[in-house]
């Protein structure tokens, strides 16, 4: 996600944190998406991971750049013949996100805060879905984009996948193994 974009959410730049190649591969592992599904990658750039690792694995991946996620409406979903959503969104907006999800009404897989499972609203969320949790043994890594902090490090908090229809399971405990690359 672009600092602009960031700043047009919630003028936070802890969000900027962008997703590992490996994390990419590891959800692919154990999502049921399908080659003939449209993906798209709503808060994405092309060299972001989830675009560039799903189009290396065959997908097509639509992802929006400059276009704000929370204007777009089924009319878009239909028209561009987009069949289920993942992405890495920012945290800070997190409720937001799953609510807009859930409204354009396709299945969905997003790099979360494991603290998303808790929450009276969002418990309210989850009843309107398909729950789907991918758990892996490590916390994730990210990447910084100024100076690549967190590179050599997992972040701080525990990251999962959380789902609506996109995960082989319900629930999936799994080792991650990580690996070094870069975008």
């Amino acid at each position: 996600m672009s600092i602009d974009k960031i700043k047009l959410h919630n003028n936070k730049l802890s969000d900027e944190l962008y997703t590992f190649q490996y994390s990419v591969e590891f959800f692919i592992k154990y999502s049921n998406i399908d080659h003939n599904d449209i993906i798209l990658c709503p808060f994405s750039l092309k060299w972001s991971a989830f675009v560039k690792i799903l189009r290396q694995h065959g997908f097509n991946v639509i992802y929006t750049g400059d276009i704000n996620f929370f204007n777009l409406d089924k009319t878009f979903i239909d028209e561009n013949k987009i069949t289920c959503i993942i992405d890495n969104p920012p945290f800070t907006i997190k409720d937001e996100v799953l609510k807009k999800s859930i409204e354009l009404e396709v299945p969905f897989a997003y790099i979360m805060p494991i603290d998303v499972l808790g929450g009276v609203k969002r418990h309210k969320l989850f009843k309107r879905m398909i729950l789907q949790v991918l758990i892996p043994n490590k916390r994730l890594k990210f990447i910084t984009p100024k100076n690549k902090s967190l590179l050599n490090n997992p972040a701080t908090f525990h990251s999962i996948f959380i789902s609506n229809g996109l995960l082989k399971n319900n629930i999936i405990l799994a080792d991650i193994n990580e690996y070094e690359d870069f975008l």
